[in-house]
C-alpha cells in the first residue's frame, strides 16, 4: 500500500504530498498521523490519501512510515476533503487548513539529548558543565543553552565533552487505559488453592470484563490481576482511555407546545433530504431555540449528530443551558477558554459518539464526528463567524460544506438575517423560514425612529432629542430608570481646522485622536497614546480649531444640564 502524505509544517516549499510505503501490519487510513523519515529527520505527516500503486513506474525505493502516531485524533476523510477544499477556496496551505481540525496542532516534538562524552574538558567552566550533566545522567540541550549558554554547550558539543542523541517525542499518543477480561474456567484445577484469584475469577465471569482500575477499587491488586491472567483464564488488554463529560447535570427541561409557526418549521426542516440550507428568520422572542432543540431531538433518534455555532463565548452558556436540561450527557462545549485537555476530552467524545451535541464558537465548526445530521448557526448574520487571521475562513462556508458531504441540513438562524442570506432565500439558492410573533403573544417593544436633522431645523444643537427628552421627564416622573445607548466615548469624536480642514491623527494608527474633556486631551482609542488638545491648527496655524462628534461624556454633560435632579452615571471604558 502506498501512503500520500503531507508533512505537518506550514513551510510553504513543503505544501505538497510525498509517497511512502506503508509496512504490513501498520493499520494506517486515510486521516492517521504517523511518523515518517523526512531528509536526516523524522518527521509527523497526514496520511491524505491510499492507494495500491504509484501512478507511474518510479527508478527509485520509497522509504516506509515508520510508526503510527495516534488514531483516535486522526482525521477522517470527510474531514481531509473538507481541508482541501478550504485550502483551493481561501488559498491556503493544505497543512493549515489541516491544522484547523487539530486540538493539538503538532504532536511530534524533537528533542536534543545531551550525556557526557569520552573527552576531558580543559576550562573550568567545561568541567562544571560536564559534571552538572554526569550528576543529572542526561539532559535536554535547550535546558543547558539555557543555564549555562549556546557557546560553551556548543564547544562542549565540537570537542566531544558532550554527546548528542535525538530523541522525539509524541504528544499526541492516544490515551489508554488497562482493561481484564473474562476468558473461561474449564480448568478448575489451576486455581486450586488459591482463594483471592477465584473469587476475582468469579466476579470478572459475572461482569465479562471491566477496566483495571475498576477491580482496584474492589480490592483486587494489579499484580493478583497479572497472576490471573497467566492462567489463561482472563486477559489484559489495553483500550482507549473513556472520555468525561466535564458539563454540570441540570434538571430537565420538557419540550415547549409549539406555536403553529414553529410547527411548521420544524415540519419543513426536519423533513429535509437534500441537505439544503435554512434561512431561519425569527424576530426575537418567536422562539428559535425550542425549534432548534426540537429538530436536534429528530436527529439524536436517527443516531446522528448536531453541530450548533454561537457567535461569541459570552453567548455560549446561555444556549448550552438550555440545551443540557433538555438533553443532558449528550452535550458538550468547544471553545478556546477550555484547557487542551478539555477540548481534547469533547473532541473525542463527539468522534467516537459518546455524545451527539456540540455547542461551541466559530472554531466548533471544526469538530470531528462520527455522523452529523445537522448544522445550526445561530445570530448566522454575526460577523464574528469570519476568521480574519490566516488561514482565513467562514465558519458558515465552512459547515455548508461539512453538511454537504453528509447530505444533512444547514439553518441560519437570526431575527436579522445577513443581507446576502436574505437574497439567497428570496432567489430559491435557500429555504426561507419564518417565524413573525413572539411565543405567547407577546408584544414587541415600540419603536420610534427621530430624524436629527428635523431637530436641528427647529434649532435643537444637543445630542438628546426633544421626544427623548419628553421620555425621559415622563420615566423620572414615574420615579423609574432609563439606560441611554451611545457607541461612542470620550466627548468630541474628533478635531477639526475650519481653515484648512486638518484632523488630529494619531501617528501611530492614522486615525483621528478622540477628545477627552475630562482628561483634557486627545486619546486614541487603538493604541491609546495621548497628545494635548491644541489651540491653534499644527498644519496652517490657524486659531478655528472645533470639536465634532459626540461621545458619552457630551451626552452625559447634557444630561445633567436637562435634568438637574436626575442621578446620572456613565458607564463606559473610561469610568470602569
Amino acid at each position: 500500500m502506498i501512503a500520500e502524505i503531507i508533512i505537518n509544517t506550514t513551510a510553504k516549499r513543503l505544501q505538497q504530498t510525498f509517497s511512502y510505503t506503508v509496512p504490513d501490519g501498520l493499520a494506517v487510513r486515510v486521516g492517521s498521523r504517523v511518523l515518517v523519515p523526512f531528509g536526516h529527520r523524522r518527521e509527523e505527516g497526514i496520511v491524505v490519501a491510499l492507494h495500491e500503486q504509484l501512478d507511474e513506474p518510479a527508478d527509485f525505493t520509497l522509504k516506509p512510515v515508520e510508526g503510527l502516531l495516534s488514531t483516535q485524533t486522526g482525521f477522517q476523510e470527510e474531514m481531509i476533503r473538507t481541508a482541501i477544499w478550504i485550502r483551493d477556496y481561501y488559498v491556503c496551505n493544505l497543512s493549515e487548513a489541516l491544522r484547523l481540525f487539530m486540538i493539538d496542532k503538532k504532536g511530534l516534538v524533537r528533542q536534543e539529548i545531551l550525556s557526557v562524552g569520552p573527552a576531558a574538558p580543559v576550562s573550568p567552566e567545561g568541567r562544571q558543565l560536564q559534571a552538572y550533566v554526569a550528576d543529572k545522567g542526561s539532559r535536554e540541550k535547550g535546558s543547558l543553552v539555557r543555564r549555562f549558554g549556546r557557546d560553551l554547550v556548543e564547544t562542549a558539543l565540537a570537542r566531544q565533552v558532550l554527546t548528542s542523541r535525538t530523541y522525539y517525542k509524541n504528544q499526541i499518543a492516544d490515551k489508554m487505559e488497562d482493561w481484564l477480561s473474562f476468558v473461561h474456567d474449564d480448568d478448575e484445577d489451576i486455581l486450586h488453592g488459591r482463594r483471592r484469584q477465584q473469587e476475582l475469577l468469579q466476579a470478572l465471569k459475572e461482569k465479562g470484563e471491566g477496566a483495571v482500575s475498576y477491580w482496584q477499587g474492589q480490592g483486587y491488586s494489579r499484580d493478583l490481576m497479572r497472576r490471573l491472567c497467566a492462567t489463561g483464564l482472563a486477559r489484559w488488554s489495553q483500550r482507549p482511555a473513556r472520555t468525561t463529560n466535564i458539563l454540570p447535570t441540570l434538571s430537565g427541561d420538557a419540550p415547549f407546545t409549539l406555536t403553529p409557526e414553529q410547527r411548521q418549521a420544524v415540519k419543513v426542516i426536519g423533513s429535509d433530504e437534500q441537505g439544503k440550507t435554512y434561512v431561519l428568520h425569527g424576530i426575537t422572542g418567536s422562539g428559535k431555540t425550542e425549534v432548534y432543540m426540537q429538530l436536534a431531538s429528530q436527529v439524536l433518534k436517527e443516531g446522528r449528530q448536531v453541530v450548533v455555532l454561537v457567535p461569541e463565548i459570552a453567548l455560549t452558556g446561555q444556549i448550552v443551558r438550555r440545551f443540557l436540561r433538555r438533553f443532558g450527557d449528550d452535550v458538550v462545549v468547544m471553545h478556546s477558554q477550555l484547557s487542551q485537555g478539555e477540548k481534547r476530552n469533547n473532541w473525542l467524545r463527539m468522534q467516537n459518539g459518546t455524545s451527539h451535541i456540540c455547542i461551541g464558537a466559530r472554531s466548533a465548526v471544526f469538530t470531528a464526528a462520527q455522523s452529523i445530521g445537522l448544522f445550526i448557526v445561530d445570530e448566522a448574520h454575526d460577523s464574528s463567524y469570519k476568521q480574519d487571521e490566516a488561514p482565513r475562513y467562514h465558519a458558515v462556508a465552512v459547515a455548508r460544506q461539512r453538511a454537504a458531504y453528509y447530505g444533512c441540513p444547514v439553518i441560519l438562524g437570526s431575527a436579522t438575517p445577513a443581507l446576502g442570506d436574505y437574497y439567497k432565500a428570496l432567489q430559491g439558492d435557500y429555504v426561507l423560514v419564518e417565524l413573525t410573533e413572539r411565543v405567547g403573544q407577546r408584544p414587541l417593544p415600540s419603536v420610534q425612529v427621530v430624524d436629527m436633522r428635523d431637530e436641528l431645523a427647529r434649532g435643537n444643537y444637543r445630542v438628546v432629542s426633544d421626544c427623548l427628552l419628553n421620555l425621559l421627564e415622563e420615566t423620572l416622573a414615574a420615579r423609574q430608570q432609563a439606560i441611554i445607548l451611545l457607541n461612542r466615548r470620550g466627548f468630541s469624536t474628533f478635531v477639526m481646522c475650519r481653515k484648512c480642514g486638518y484632523v488630529v491623527k494619531c501617528d501611530t494608527c492614522d486615525v483621528a485622536m478622540v477628545y477627552h474633556r475630562q482628561a483634557a486631551h486627545l486619546r486614541c482609542h487603538y493604541c491609546d497614546a495621548e497628545k494635548p488638545v491644541p489651540t491653534v491648527c499644527p498644519s496652517c496655524g490657524s486659531k478655528y480649531i472645533k470639536f465634532f462628534g459626540s461621545g458619552t461624556e457630551k451626552v452625559e454633560q447634557q444630561l445633567h444640564e436637562l435634568l438637574p435632579s436626575a442621578r446620572i452615571i456613565r458607564l463606559d471604558q473610561d469610568t470602569t
